[in-house]
């Protein structure tokens, strides 16, 4: 089953839809057929209220107000609206309950994957807990190329009980029994871009590059 983002996939055909629709009601337009204009300009406002619906990006940031620091996530579109804002106060068990556990739980549910490319910057913000935790949860299994991408999930497991299922990539995940499965990777995984688009295209990929 393909389960690259498929909302991703959706607003690319309709925006492709979109501009095809645009060119056709301008032509009918310059050579005065009305009739075809009217038809063309319905079905591109449909159009574009489809992709208004589809085009939605899980957003993230971090600052500082009123003297102590806050984490918030929203979604936004390709024209800048956002929507479904949530902010928090940073702290460690706030972090662990609510930021990267709700962020990637919210691409999982949308069948979508994410992937943070400034894991880095986010170390003791409970990245490790959250992708033990939900991984657990969904039955996934972490992948990697280099162990060092796994001590911060084996020691959340540790501290949680629980075991996770841990997979060496090599040019694709090729056990059967973990086809279609959710795919967790953190910091240091080894994993390349040009990996995780190979993950993508049979697996849900949430994790830290």
């Amino acid at each position: 089953m393909e389960t690259k983002n498929v909302f991703e996939e959706t607003v690319e055909i309709l925006i492709e839809d979109a501009k095809k629709l645009q060119a056709k009601f301008s032509k009918c337009q310059e050579s005065n057929n009305f009739t075809e204009a009217l038809s063309y300009m319905r079905l591109l406002k449909d159009t574009l209220s489809l992709i208004k619906e589809y085009d939605w990006e899980l957003k993230y940031s971090e600052y500082e107000t009123d003297g102590h620091k806050e984490v918030s996530i929203w979604k936004q579109n390709h024209c800048g609206e956002i929507k479904d804002v949530k902010r928090y106060r940073i702290t460690e068990q706030e972090l662990k309950k609510n930021v990267w556990i709700e962020k990637f739980e919210s691409c999982i549910n949308e069948r979508r994957s994410y992937i943070c490319t400034y894991g880095d910057e986010c170390r003791n913000t409970g990245k490790s807990y959250a992708l033990a935790k939900l991984c657990n949860k969904y039955n996934g299994i972490v992948v990697y190329k280099n162990r060092g991408g796994i001590f911060g999930i084996e020691n959340a497991d540790d501290k949680l009980s629980i075991v996770n299922t841990f997979i060496p990539y090599d040019r694709g995940i090729n056990p059967k029994q973990f086809e279609n499965k959710i795919v967790f990777i953190d910091e240091g995984s080894g994993l390349t871009n040009g990996d995780i688009d190979v993950i993508k295209r049979k697996h849900i990929v949430v994790g830290f590059i």
